[in-house]
């Protein structure tokens, strides 16, 4: 795979696959959720991804594709959503902005 991205070898527009996600320079990434065995928690955020440059995001569950985005709106839901966005926001503007999606 690397070969084909140096040499800009790119399938062609667009590509379906619900499941990955292309994050531009300055994207953020908050995964939210609820308390797991050994993984640190603030406020019900699990992580946070600052993109510096272009990532490929790839979401898997073994329950299938994007299993866990299959959810009822929910006060609890809501409520996850909101600590992502606060999250995200106590950070600050992001350092960087790219206009556009490029790999390499």
């Amino acid at each position: 795979m690397r070969s084909r991205v140096e040499a800009r070898d790119y399938p062609e527009e667009p590509v379906d696959g619900p499941n990955i996600w292309r994050a531009k320079g300055g994207d953020r990434i908050v995964w939210v959720g609820p308390p797991r065995v050994g993984q640190a928690i603030v406020g019900s955020v699990l992580g946070i991804v600052d993109c510096h440059s272009a990532v490929v995001v790839l979401g898997d569950h073994p329950d299938g594709p994007l299993a866990f985005m299959n959810f009822e709106p929910s006060p609890s839901a809501d409520a996850l959503g909101a600590a992502g966005v606060q999250a995200e926001r106590s950070l600050g503007m992001p350092r960087v902005f790219d206009t556009e999606w490029l790999l390499g």
